[in-house]
């Protein structure tokens, strides 16, 4: 199955961006799918033509001439070949990181807002978090978790 995805990465973007990307991510993994990325022929072009006029030499002669026409046979194949897989690569990457993480803080919050509040005890016989000390990594997340008679548990 080929899927032609092109869409823009702003700084707002809700569930309805990160978890399909993610799903896909899965499905490319598992060779479901095939994700292929394009740039519509006028936009290499407009990059290609704003190579030459960056790197084509103004002026006369014949090694000039040379390396004008070399710069224009070689920057096709250079964009093509080398710069856009390696941003493709490097887009894949930040959506990825970026669905993951957003997937992480989803989950954290919906812990956070379960052990954040005060202890809960339906019947003596189970476990119930009586504090919960949200860390950075360093020294981490703490949880105290006591049984009916106020043992540590953990």
């Amino acid at each position: 199955m080929n899927l032609l995805v092109l869409s823009g990465c702003g700084t707002n973007l809700s569930r309805s961006f990160w978890i399909p990307r993610l799903f896909i991510q899965k499905a490319e993994e598992e060779k479901l799918l095939q994700v292929k990325t394009e740039l519509p022929g006028h936009i290499i072009n407009e990059l290609i033509m704003t190579c030459n006029d960056t790197y084509l030499k103004d002026s006369e002669g014949i090694s000039t001439r040379l390396w004008n026409e070399q710069h224009k046979l070689i920057m096709p194949d250079a964009i093509s070949n080398f710069l856009f897989p390696y941003m493709e690569k490097e887009a894949r990457e930040l959506l990825n990181a970026k669905a993951k993480n957003w997937l992480l803080m989803k989950y954290a919050m919906q812990v956070w807002n379960r052990v954040s509040v005060a202890p809960y005890l339906k019947n003596a016989q189970k476990k119930r978090v009586m504090a919960c000390c949200g860390g950075n990594g360093k020294p981490g997340t703490t949880f105290v978790v006591l049984d009916s008679e106020e043992n540590w548990l953990m």
